[in-house]
């Protein structure tokens, strides 16, 4: 099990990666999109990669079109972003 530096930092990672992604954590913890939320913290939590994650995003863009190959949750970040696009979860984020 990771320490809390450790989780402290996955999590770090993926509020950044959310953000350079134009995804908001407070808007999806809401209505349709709060499942996907917590998968994709479950994702972050139990990634090898965050050092690299860190690493990478130290020298990322500011914005991002999609996550990196190596992250677990870039599907996931895509398909969210295509759901808050197409204003699928309009009524639950009112």
């Amino acid at each position: 099990m990771s320490n809390t530096y450790d989780a402290d930092r996955r999590w770090q990672n993926m509020c950044a990666m959310l953000d350079r992604l134009g995804l908001d954590t407070s808007e999806l913890a809401h209505g349709r999109l709060a499942s996907d939320l917590r998968s994709a913290v479950s994702n972050c939590q139990h990634c090898g990669a965050d050092l690299v994650c860190s690493d990478w995003l130290a020298r990322a863009p500011e914005t991002l079109e999609k996550a990196p190959v190596f992250c677990p949750n870039r599907e996931l970040f895509a398909s969210v972003r295509d759901l808050i696009e197409r204003g699928v979860d309009d009524e639950q984020r009112s």
